[in-house]
């Protein structure tokens, strides 16, 4: 999977389970919601979340 946070920014995904994913290339972290139609994106200092209209 691959994490496209704008045209200069994309980030390579591993998945560490089947909800959670890193990346190596900058520390952050994405965990998916229970539902399915969201996530948490965690980077060093912040985290923001997204959820499916």
């Amino acid at each position: 999977m691959v994490l496209y946070l704008n045209a200069a920014n994309r980030y390579v995904l591993k998945a560490s389970s089947d909800k959670t994913f890193y990346s190596t290339a900058e520390i952050l972290n994405i965990v998916m919601n229970a539902d399915g139609n969201g996530f948490q994106l965690n980077r060093y200092g912040d985290s923001q979340s997204a959820t499916k209209k």
